[in-house]
């Protein structure tokens, strides 16, 4: 018998170590000694659906309306388009499909999922645009196969769409909607001014070099804007240094070593932006109304009246991005006024509880949204099935073994464990509660709620809280220092667009529309 190929055993021992799936990237837990959430379905689903009005009584838990007469802008101009800078980190690091309950009910010990009916990642684990680089691919552009395909008939700053209106994109989850579009778009675009660079000032080069450059610098660059625009946003800053100057607690050992994406990160503190997204949005100029995200009626659900995905974007919702993020001009709008915000600056919403009522209200079948088969409909806009995202988000953590919230909080260590007071399950719906009898109250509360109610307690829903904040901090900073490429791991890395070590989105934005000069455009031909 002859010697097996190194490269056969190698490939027979990740399928010992990782099961069936190897191509897929490891899920795990972080609280391993805790047991999977055992709250009821119907409890989730009662809690987290739409209402049946605008009234307080009529109003669901987790639904927000100007009917509870709060004021739920967040503060010190907290730029909306950050909302969807997350949006597009999340699907970087997380595209997660499901696993066996068997599977998730038995926790290994060291909280990586394996065998057969583990759940996988299909994202790869690190802060690398694969959700615009990988996955499904993005076609190249036809007359340089260096720069990414960009561009409609119609418009330019588009993605390229099929015959139907289906983008032709990497991860159709980044067309769920013309904002995340357009973030998404915007690196894409970066990637290709970066070429244009390239063409113009180093030289003969392959374009497979020309790409690749590119490609590290976008990465880079999107690396930096997540340090520094981002995670300080969402984290408080004592957090942040205490994981600096005394390492992670939670994210370590096995789980950081293999890359293990945390369904506590996933499913849970990563949500976040589904409490911060706005119900409507201006996007420029032209658009004098402000445009619900999602349609509530069967006049938003006229095309030119909501900002749904999965179709060509007309030139007319093209985004100012002094609307959406903080430039030295943006003008701020007055955000305890319900007309004049949306005339400058608009800010996210405070991290809680409470979703928009469009996100109560989610179309069923759109590109990257709930598919028919996984959401069963809790209602209809104009003939539309809708399903609340805050139920998905629900029997999402349930389904995934997600532990209860406040015994995370507890086996974390976290230094301010909220009560069950604190989630107002108990209290009258006209009082803003969820109107439970006492009685009916559960011990314990699922964990994305615990995770969204403790940002409001303890940061008045500016910032996460003790145990949303450090998974956050913890999982993106892990990523970042595993990575041997990242910015992190570079001694004193600058960026060659701007020559700083911060590098922000409004920085990245200049630069796509040509409003920056590169200091040192060597610089990029050196990468």
């Amino acid at each position: 018998m002859g010697r097996v190929p190194a490269s056969c055993l190698l490939a027979l021992l990740l399928v010992l170590v990782l099961g069936s799936h190897a191509g897929a990237n490891p899920v795990g837990v972080l609280f391993a000694s805790v047991p999977p959430c055992r709250l009821d379905r119907k409890f989730l689903v009662n809690i987290s659906s739409a209402g049946s009005g605008n009234t307080l009584a009529e109003l669901g838990y987790m639904e927000d309306s100007s009917a509870r007469g709060t004021d739920n802008n967040a503060r010190d101009r907290a730029a909306a388009g950050l909302t969807y800078l997350g949006q597009l980190l999340s699907h970087d690091l997380a595209d997660l499909a499901a696993g066996d309950v068997e599977v998730l009910a038995n926790r290994p010990k060291d909280g990586i999922f394996r065998g057969r009916g583990r759940p996988r990642n299909k994202a790869s684990f690190a802060l690398d645009l694969d959700t615009l680089y990988g996955r499904d691919g993005h076609p190249r552009d036809a007359g340089d196969s260096g720069k990414m395909a960009m561009g409609t008939p119609t418009n330019p700053i588009d993605f390229p769409r099929d015959a139907t209106g289906a983008a032709r994109i990497a991860d159709a989850r980044n067309d769920e909607h013309v904002i995340i579009a357009q973030v998404a778009g915007l690196f894409l675009r970066a990637h290709n001014a970066v070429v244009d660079i390239i063409n113009a000032s180093c030289g003969p080069m392959t374009r497979r070099r020309r790409f690749f450059i590119a490609q590290r610098l976008v990465r880079e660059h999107f690396q930096s804007i997540i340090l520094t625009d981002w995670l300080p946003l969402f984290v408080t800053r004592p957090l942040l240094d205490d994981i600096n100057a005394n390492g992670r607690r939670l994210f370590k050992g096995p789980l950081y070593r293999r890359g293990v994406m945390p369904i506590e990160f996933a499913v849970g503190s990563n949500r976040l932006g589904h409490s911060i997204a706005r119900g409507r949005y201006r996007l420029n100029g032209l658009t004098p109304d402000p445009k619900r995200i999602f349609p509530l009626n069967a006049q938003e659900a006229l095309p030119e009246n909501n900002l749904v995905g999965g179709r060509p974007v007309p030139p007319t919702f093209n985004i100012e991005w002094n609307r959406f993020f903080n430039f030295s001009d943006s003008r701020n709008g007055d955000i305890s006024n319900d007309t004049d915000q949306f005339a400058g600056l608009q800010v996210y919403r405070q991290i809680d509880r409470l979703f928009a009522r469009p996100m109560m209200r989610l179309p069923i079948g759109g590109p990257g949204l709930p598919p028919q088969r996984i959401a069963n409909s809790t209602g209809e806009v104009n003939n539309q099935p809708v399903v609340s995202l805050a139920t998905l988000d629900l029997l999402r953590g349930k389904s995934l073994g997600l532990p209860c919230g406040v015994a995370a909080a507890r086996t974390a260590g976290a230094p301010r464990v909220l009560s069950m007071e604190d989630f107002l399950l108990a209290l009258p719906k006209a009082a803003g509660g969820a109107g439970l009898d006492p009685a009916d109250e559960p011990a314990d509360v699922p964990f994305l709620l615990y995770v969204l109610r403790e940002a409001k307690v303890q940061s008045s829903g500016e910032r996460l809280g003790d145990l949303g904040g450090r998974i956050q901090a913890e999982v993106i900073l892990g990523a970042l220092e595993r990575d041997r490429r990242s910015i992190t791991n570079q001694r004193d890395w600058k960026s060659p667009i701007t020559g700083d070590a911060a590098f922000r989105m409004v920085d990245l934005i200049n630069f796509v529309e040509g409003d920056i000069e590169v200091p040192d455009v060597s610089a990029m031909c050196r990468v």
